[in-house]
């Protein structure tokens, strides 16, 4: 068998954008190649399209056949239509079930930490990469107190501006007496990081940290390396990668060389969600070993990212006002129109982000990084939107989106909210249901110290109080264990950059809330006629906590 996750290969193959049509490789800024697809080919010749559970209504939408999908790590439904699409628990899972050969081959650009699954099972070969034109490295050094400066200039205007999008609105009082522009414990928080993980060093090739290492904007070709015994940052940028600022250190044969003569041969940690096969085995050569880190190195964003609280304030309002507006001119169309067409609310919701900077002169980039914008009649499974005309018929329609704030191309702040337009009285009452369980019986009980897989009982108990009622509205089943179904998603989580996939409020995650946390809380619910999706912000301030996005 051969598996290719070449992204060129499968737009060209299947006639779809694996990143800009689905939803998770969107969110996943840290690791857009670990939730895209990747073809299997047998050794009888046919060929399969290895997919999330949770993509499945997407690749629907741009016409994949059907029988041509295999689908992992299932999607949490209560709707027993979306429990006829088979899934294998994990990816390795998938690829077992396909073949019975014991070894199998990757393409050179196949992402490492799926490498390393199926390595536990099978023997895997790495086709070879074609040799590049030049495969030198030239490295640039960036002392930690200039990276720290720059986040300082970064930062400044932050809490002025943040504080007039504020202003006047009520439950928000007392919250810009929190922003700060000069609290960056970045590399005393990563030391100690590295000290947990036993690595001396750590390679950055992710947009979010790498960013939150150098306080540059992330171009592809480029990596940072931070070496603990100096606290010294480089950027090894590959040869035909100009305009990069630091002090020049040196040019090297290729990016392992520049590694062995930085920081020698401990141990490196590296982000294994990121990070290409063919390059982790050449930085795996000789003695020393790779430790994975995309994980902790998101925790190490989660923690610090109050530190940047009016960016965040500023893309939680932001939100707001867009997927509301957006979601109002949808209602306003069915009802002068009878109908209209998904992809133009995201229109009217990508208006709507230019219409607030106007508004709230804001002077820093606002752009989005995912949406999630469906009517319950063309899928239950979350997704981008489509062509696909919403009307008077729809039980509903789902908007959950996020926007990123940043400046010089440096992300300082992003955003998490889920609103809904329900058409029918019975989904109304639902919906508002759903509302009050996240601000009430979620947000309502944040609390520093407060732990997440708790968060996660108390809200299932929330609802199974109203399990009866929502039988009646024909938004659950009597023969639903819902308890166990819920019990294998969140109901929030906290935000490092983008969605945290390390901090939630799910089972399993034995984690106490630190002071200062800020995430999102949420209920999607999808079941007959209707996927709803409930969602807001919050911040752990030093008094009460806030619902940031309300």
């Amino acid at each position: 068998m051969y598996l290719d996750s070449d992204l060129d290969h499968i737009r060209r193959t299947y006639h779809f954008d694996p990143i800009v049509d689905l939803l998770i490789p969107n969110i996943r800024m840290d690791a857009p190649k670990l939730a895209t697809p990747v073809i299997a080919r047998c050794a009888d010749g046919t060929e399969y399209l290895l997919s999330r559970q949770q993509e499945f209504g997407s690749l629907l939408a741009r016409s994949v056949p059907e029988d041509r999908i295999r689908l992992f790590e299932g999607y949490v439904t209560l709707d027993p239509r979306l429990k006829k699409a088979e899934s294998a628990q994990n990816f390795a899972a998938a690829v077992r079930a396909l073949t019975d050969d014991k070894v199998i081959t990757v393409d050179p650009g196949f992402p490492y930490s799926r490498y390393l699954a199926l390595c536990e099972h099978l023997t895997v070969d790495v086709e070879a990469r074609p040799a590049p034109t030049s495969p030198r490295v030239n490295v640039f050094a960036v002392e930690a107190g200039d990276v720290l400066a720059t986040f300082a200039r970064l930062r400044a205007r932050g809490p002025e501006v943040a504080a007039r999008v504020i202003a006047g609105v009520p439950h928000l009082d007392g919250l810009a007496a929190e922003f700060t522009a000069d609290v960056d414990t970045r590399f005393s928080a990563l030391d100690k990081l590295a000290g947990r993980l036993g690595i001396s060093a750590l390679l950055s090739s992710a947009p979010p940290n790498f960013s939150e290492l150098t306080g540059s904007a992330w171009r592809a070709g480029v990596h940072a390396l931070w070496d603990r015994a100096s606290g010294m940052v480089f950027i090894l940028a590959r040869h035909d990668v100009f305009g990069v600022e630091g002090h020049p250190v040196g040019s090297y044969p290729d990016l392992a060389a520049a590694v062995d003569a930085l920081v020698g041969q401990a141990a490196l940690g590296v982000e294994e969600h990121w990070l290409d096969v063919t390059t982790a085995l050449e930085l795996r050569s000789g003695e020393r070993r790779l430790v994975p880190a995309s994980m902790p190195l998101g925790a190490w964003r989660d923690h610090r990212d109050a530190e940047d609280l009016p960016f965040q304030i500023i893309a939680a309002r932001a939100s707001r006002f867009c997927i509301e507006g957006a979601l109002a001119f949808a209602q306003d169309r069915l009802d002068s129109h009878g109908g209209v067409r998904e992809n133009e609310v995201y229109a009217r919701y990508l208006d709507l982000v230019h219409e607030f900077r106007r508004r709230y002169e804001i002077p820093f980039a606002l752009e989005p990084f995912f949406v999630n914008l469906h009517a319950a009649d063309r899928s239950l499974y979350p997704g981008p939107p489509t062509d696909f005309r919403i009307t008077t018929n729809t039980g509903s329609v789902k908007l959950d989106a996020g926007l990123k704030v940043g400046v010089n191309g440096v992300v300082l702040g992003t955003s998490d909210m889920a609103r809904s337009l329900v058409t029918t009285p019975q989904g109304r009452e639902a919906y508002e249901f759903f509302l009050k369980v996240v601000r009430e019986d979620i947000i309502g009980t944040l609390t520093v110290g407060r732990n997440c897989e708790q968060v996660h009982h108390d809200a299932v108990a929330a609802i199974m109080r109203n399990r009866a009622r929502l039988i009646e509205l024909d938004l659950l089943s009597d023969d639903v264990d819902f308890p166990a179904e819920y019990g294998k998603r969140n109901v929030g989580h906290l935000m490092g950059k983008q969605e945290s996939f390390g901090i939630e409020f799910k089972p399993g995650h034995d984690i106490a809330l630190p002071a200062r946390s800020l995430g999102a809380a949420e209920i999607q619910w999808s079941y007959g006629r209707y996927s709803i999706g409930a969602e807001d912000m919050w911040y752990l301030g030093a008094d009460k906590t806030y619902i940031t996005s309300m």
